[in-house]
C-alpha cells in the first residue's frame, strides 16, 4: 500500500544562537577587537597534496561494534577515507595510497570497507582491509554514479546503483570477493540508494519512478511489489534501515532546506529530527541509540552525532572554520567582507577560506531570507574564486532572488565562458531573457 499523506512534522531541536540571530536579521558589524585574517595552510598529512583544499567531512559509516566511524574528507588534498573513534578522537587517514577513497561502508564483521575508488579519472567500487593495510581490490567500474554500497547482513554480497540496462541508474550487486555484477532491478527513471534491511530479505532505496522526484520505496529483494513510503514535491534521498529493522532514516529538503528525518517502514509517523539548514548522510549508530550525519552548520561540513530522537547533538570531527567564519558568526557578514579585501590587498596570493564554506554560510542566509548577507557572501567568494562556476551561480541566483535581472545575467554569462558546455546555465540565461516574468523564476 502506497503512503499518499505525511503526518505533520513536529519540531525536536532548537537553533543554535549564531542562526537564531541570522533569523532574526540582527548580525551587524560589531566590536570585533583586533581581529585579523589568517591565511590558510595546507595539510602535510596526505603525500599528494600540493594545494590548499576544501576541508569539508561528510559520508559516516558507524562500524558493527559501535567503536568506529569511517567518514570521508577532503581535508588532507584529497578526497580521502578517514577514521576515528566514535567519540571523535584519534582521526587519522585510512589510506594514503595511490588514487582517492571515498563513500566507505563497513562489512558486516567490521574486518573490510567497501568504497568508491577514483583512479585516472575512472571511478570503481572496491573493498579493502578496514584498517587500510591492504591496497584497494577493484570489483567492478561504476561510472559517474554517486553511488552508496551497502554490504548484505551476511557479507556475501554488495549492493549499489550505477548506470545500467533499464534506465539512468540501476540497482545491482556483486560478489564480495569480485565477479560479474548482476542487476537487481532498475526503471526507466532511475533507482539510487539501495540498502539492506537487518535480515537480509528486503531493501529501500529511493527512485523517480513514480514522478519526478526520488521517493523513497521498500522491496522484497526476490523482486517482489514494491512499496513508496514518501509521496511529495522534493527529492528523498540515502535511506538506511534501523538495526532493530522498525525505522528508516533519509535526507530531504522540505521546507526550503536539507534535513533528517526519520520513519516507520509502513510509511507512517515521519519524523524531522534535525531544524538546522545542510544536514547531510545520515546513518544509525550500531545499536540505533544514535544517528551520525553531516551538517554545514558552522561553515565547514563536519561529522555529527544525535540521539535517534534528534537531540543532545554534537559535533565530532575536527573541522573548525577559519578567521573569516568566525568573523561573521561574531561581527557580521560587511565586517568580514571588509578584513577579507584588507587582507587581500596587502596578500593577494593568501587563502583565507575554502569556497565551500562560504557557499554554505551564503546557503543559509539565502533560505532564510536574508539577500543582502547572501549577495555579501557571495561576492567575497567570487573575488576569492573568480574561476569557480559555482561561485558565479551561486552570486547570480542571489541576484535573481533579489529581482535584480540584469546582475544576475552578468553572473550567469560569467559562469557559462567558465564552462561553455554547461546546457542548464545556457538554458537560465535563455529564459532570463526571454520571460518578463524572470526575476520569480524558480531554480
Amino acid at each position: 500500500m502506497t503512503s499518499r499523506q505525511a503526518p505533520a512534522f513536529t519540531c525536536v531541536v532548537h537553533l543554535p544562537f549564531f542562526l537564531m540571530i541570522m533569523m532574526a536579521g540582527c548580525v551587524t558589524s560589531g566590536d570585533v577587537g583586533d581581529w585579523r585574517l589568517t591565511p590558510l595552510e595546507a595539510r602535510p598529512e596526505d603525500p599528494d597534496t600540493t594545494n590548499i583544499q576544501d576541508q569539508n567531512d561528510f559520508m559516516p559509516s558507524t562500524s558493527p561494534n559501535g567503536e568506529f566511524v569511517l567518514f570521508t574528507s577532503g581535508r588532507s588534498g584529497a578526497e580521502r577515507l578517514y577514521l576515528m573513534n566514535a567519540d571523535g578522537s584519534n582521526e587519522h587517514i585510512v589510506y594514503s595510497g595511490p588514487g582517492t577513497q571515498k563513500q566507505g561502508s563497513w562489512s558486516p564483521d567490521g574486518e573490510k570497507i567497501v568504497h568508491l575508488q577514483m583512479e585516472e579519472g575512472k571511478q570503481y567500487l572496491a573493498t579493502m582491509n578496514a584498517d587500510g593495510s591492504s591496497d584497494p581490490k577493484i570489483l567492478t567500474d561504476v561510472g559517474q554514479s554517486w553511488t552508496t554500497p551497502s554490504w548484505s547482513p551476511d557479507g556475501k554480497r554488495i549492493l549499489y546503483h550505477a548506470v545500467g540496462e533499464i534506465g539512468s541508474d540501476d540497482i545491482w550487486s556483486i560478489d564480495a570477493e569480485g565477479g560479474e555484477p548482476e542487476l537487481v532491478f532498475g526503471s526507466a527513471r532511475a533507482d539510487w540508494h539501495p540498502a539492506w534491511s537487518p535480515d537480509g530479505s528486503q531493501l529501500v532505496f529511493t527512485s523517480r519512478r513514480d514522478g519526478q522526484d526520488f521517493e523513497i520505496y521498500v522491496t522484497d529483494l526476490n523482486g517482489g511489489p514494491w512499496t513508496q513510503l514518501t509521496d511529495n514535491e522534493v527529492d528523498d534521498y540515502t535511506p538506511m534501515w534501523s538495526p532493530d529493522g522498525t525505522r528508516i532514516v533519509f535526507q530531504t529538503p522540505r521546507a526550503g532546506r536539507w534535513t533528517i528525518v526519520t520513519i516507520n517502514v509502513d510509511g507512517s509517523a515521519q519524523t524531522p529530527i534535525t531544524q538546522y539548514p545542510m544536514q547531510w548522510d545520515p546513518v544509525w549508530s550500531h545499536d540505533g541509540t544514535e544517528i551520525f550525519f553531516n551538517s554545514a552548520r558552522d561553515g565547514r561540513r563536519g561529522i555529527y552525532v544525535m540521539n535517534a530522537d534528534g537531540s543532545n547533538q554534537r559535533k565530532l570531527t575536527n573541522t573548525e572554520p577559519g578567521t573569516f567564519v568566525r568573523v561573521v558568526r561574531e561581527a557580521g557578514v560587511d565586517e568580514a567582507a571588509r578584513l577579507f579585501r584588507e587582507a587581500r590587498a596587502e596578500n593577494p596570493e593568501a587563502v583565507y577560506f575554502y569556497e565551500r564554506e562560504v557557499q554554505y554560510l551564503g546557503e543559509n542566509y539565502l533560505e532564510m531570507g536574508h539577500l543582502r548577507q547572501a549577495t555579501i557572501l557571495f561576492e567575497v567568494n567570487v573575488e576569492a574564486y573568480p574561476e569557480s562556476k559555482a561561485a558565479h551561480m551561486d552570486l547570480g541566483k542571489t541576484h535573481l532572488a533579489a529581482g535584480e535581472i540584469g546582475l544576475a545575467v552578468e553572473s550567469y554569462q560569467r559562469a557559462l565562458e567558465i564552462d561553455p558546455e554547461d546546457a542548464r546555465i545556457s538554458g537560465l540565461l535563455e529564459k532570463l531573457r526571454e520571460e518578463t516574468g524572470a526575476g520569480t523564476m524558480r531554480l
